[in-house]
């Protein structure tokens, strides 16, 4: 019986020492997942790492022409041999090495790549990383650039040719005398500047930018440079007739393109002449004898008996809930009395409807209500300078509207105003 007992308790200690087993156990493969996207292997015994790759793009909205921008850089724990770019047009390089516009570029390996744009021309560009190759294994990447290459700010030339209200050429040259009963050539102008105002698109605001004075050759011709933009530039010449300083001006509406050039003739209009002095300038012209030099007198420079008559330019943007002036100059050498059908105010080119009133100084003296209505205004033409003021309001809705006029006392018959009405 004590003989049993042994050999039960030799065969568990038996059983259990080959339980235990010497270095036994489960084994498997293992992988190290990185930023690259290559495929890994596991199981049966083996260990694939994948390169630890890192790639950092820069957008670019407004580079320069024909400069190296770094677009991307790419860092690897193992070295890089090539990549696969797509683009279109400029030139691509990863550490100054030219790039295939799409398929495998190879270079020395290395675990820092720097790829960067240039391009000779303006305009919007793209560059896709496709992937990179390291040893025999591409990995993926689909990284994308936006670049847009602007072209660099440059002012525009502006060349202005400047009359007055006789086709009579403004110059800063000096002061010459006029035979009485000949045409004058020339006006000589002791001041003459521009002042220029900046539109802003984005809140229809305008900002004066610069002052700057201004020479005119025997041609009427003066030039100046400005930055690109949208502007208002008022126009500004004074010479004294007989110790009563005379302003003459203009306002214009225009665009400066980059590194562009502009041309325009126009014409410098008396302002805020009173009769007083043209009265006085009527008799020492009426008093001198044909042939006779004299010093230039504003009926030297008198066109005819019609009035000269404007409107200056201007951005008149107005919410739909406001109201937008204009004013409607003229300028006589005689005082006009207007017959009944002499103005007729009316809608043109428009169907938006809106309230137009017509005044003189603080006093209305029309008010038109409807679209392609009509009114008649018997306006004086005082001698000297004249104005009309209108106001526009209670807009039908948003949008962009004409209102024109019609004046058989003018120089034209035809004076326009536009208006931009928002929302």
């Amino acid at each position: 019986m004590k003989l049993n007992l042994n050999y039960a308790w030799l065969l568990t200690f038996s059983i259990i020492v080959a339980g235990c087993g010497a270095g036994g156990g489960d084994s498997s493969g293992s992988t190290n997942i990185s930023t690259g996207n290559g495929g890994g292997t596991s199981g049966g015994g083996t260990t694939t790492t994948q390169p630890e790759i890192t790639v950092t793009t820069t957008d670019c909205s407004d580079c320069e022409k024909s400069t190296d921008i770094n677009i991307i850089e790419v860092t690897s724990d193992e070295a890089v041999s090539a990549v696969d770019v797509s683009y279109e047009s400029g030139y691509v390089k990863v550490n100054s090495v030219l790039v295939n516009k799409s398929g495998e570029t190879s270079f020395d390996a290395n675990k820092q790549l720097a790829v960067t744009f240039s391009a000779d021309q303006a305009g919007d560009y793209a560059v896709t990383l496709n992937k990179v190759k390291v040893g025999d294994t591409w990995y993926d990447q689909n990284k994308m650039v936006n670049i847009t290459i602007a072209e660099p700010l440059v002012d525009g030339s502006l060349e202005f040719i400047f009359y007055v209200v006789n086709s009579t050429l403004v110059n800063t040259i000096a002061p010459q005398q006029v035979e009485k009963g000949k045409g004058v050539k020339g006006l000589y102008v002791e001041t003459f500047e521009v002042e220029n105002f900046l539109y802003d698109d984005t809140n229809n605001s305008l900002s004066a930018v610069s002052t700057l004075p201004l020479q005119a050759d025997e041609n009427g011709k003066t030039k100046f440079l400005l930055a690109p933009g949208k502007y208002l530039s008022h126009f500004k010449a004074t010479r004294k007739f007989n110790d009563e300083s005379v302003s003459f001006e203009w306002i214009i509406r225009h665009t400066v393109d980059n590194n562009g050039f502009h041309s325009y003739t126009k014409s410098l209009y008396p302002r805020n002449v009173s009769s007083q002095v043209m009265e006085s300038q009527k008799a020492l012209f009426d008093g001198a004898t044909n042939g006779t030099l004299m010093d230039v007198n504003l009926y030297n420079l008198r066109p005819g008996p019609a009035c000269s008559s404007w409107f200056d330019d201007s951005y008149n943007v107005v919410n739909i809930n406001e109201k937008v002036s204009a004013t409607y100059n003229s300028f006589c050498y005689e005082a006009i009395a207007q017959t009944s059908d002499d103005i007729n105010l009316e809608y043109t080119q428009s169907s938006l409807a809106m309230k137009v009133a017509l005044a003189e100084g603080n006093t209305q003296v029309g008010l038109l209500d409807f679209v392609n209505d009509t009114m008649q205004y018997e306006h004086q033409y005082t001698l000297g300078s004249n104005k009309l003021n209108f106001e526009f309001s209670e807009f039908a809705a948003a949008g962009d509207l004409e209102f024109s006029f019609i004046d058989n006392k003018g120089s034209s018959s035809n004076f326009r105003v536009n208006i931009k009405v928002t929302d």
